[in-house]
């Protein structure tokens, strides 16, 4: 029966290795797109005398504003370890100050500006007025007695909350492959679904604007699985 899709949908990733599921929760929009490669041959004519078809390709993308860090992980080919860096931004006055929030340990100095927001040099010790020093193992900070107030510090601390993915220069061709389970739900109540048996995630970008929320774009390619099966599709 047909029927008129309305909305995004709910989009499911599956790593059939551990069984881990991954929602893309709360999309924005979803893309499938089914592409193939043509060959005419015209002769002397022309209009083609014969269309061929060649190669086929299924892909698509998916936004969302929420990130699960866990797919992140995978994606990124990298290693999750507990803790993580955080920056943060504090104003201050006076010509010393030590920063970082009660259980946490200072990380590294990301710059000073002025009371007038100009940048200040930062220098080994005696600072001059327009200049700072820090201590990187304490995250002290002193400035010239005659510097005006106030002076922001920027900076980063470690914590031990959340989770921190390095990235790793893995070798070409390791890619994670993904079942994917696409269902949209029609105006009416009827329900449309795709489902990928083998897809990879070659593409992720981070889209941040002012005055709006920040999207993470998800870019995935299918293939067919060991059987030389692409997926399924299915309606009401």
């Amino acid at each position: 029966m047909a029927s008129i899709t309305y909305g995004s949908g709910k989009l499911f990733f599956k790593n059939p290795t551990t069984s881990q599921v991954y929602q893309v929760m709360e999309m924005t929009d979803v893309e499938l797109s089914y592409e193939g490669s043509t060959k005419e041959y015209y002769g002397s004519r022309q209009f083609p005398i014969l269309s061929v078809t060649g190669q086929k390709k299924v892909s698509g993308k998916a936004g969302t504003a929420f990130i699960d860090g866990r797919l992140l992980s995978v994606i990124l080919s990298g290693t999750t370890t507990a803790g993580r860096e955080v920056l943060n931004e504090i104003s201050v006055t006076g010509s010393s100050a030590t920063v970082s929030p009660t259980g946490t340990s200072f990380a590294a100095d990301y710059g000073v500006v002025d009371a007038a927001r100009n940048p200040m040099s930062v220098t080994s010790s005696a600072p001059a007025v327009g200049a700072y020093a820090v201590s990187t193992g304490t995250g002290a900070y002193t400035f010239n007695a005659a510097e005006p107030d106030p002076k922001a510090i920027t900076y980063s601390y470690n914590t031990g909350s959340g989770s921190t993915f390095t990235m790793k220069n893995a070798v070409q061709g390791v890619q994670t492959g993904f079942t994917l389970f696409l269902q949209q739900r029609g105006a009416d109540g009827e329900l449309f679904g795709v489902k990928l048996n083998s897809v990879v995630i070659p593409g992720l970008s981070f889209a941040f604007k002012a005055e709006d929320f920040s999207v993470t774009n998800l870019d995935f390619v299918a293939q067919v699985d060991a059987a030389g099966d692409l997926g399924k599709a299915f309606t009401e």
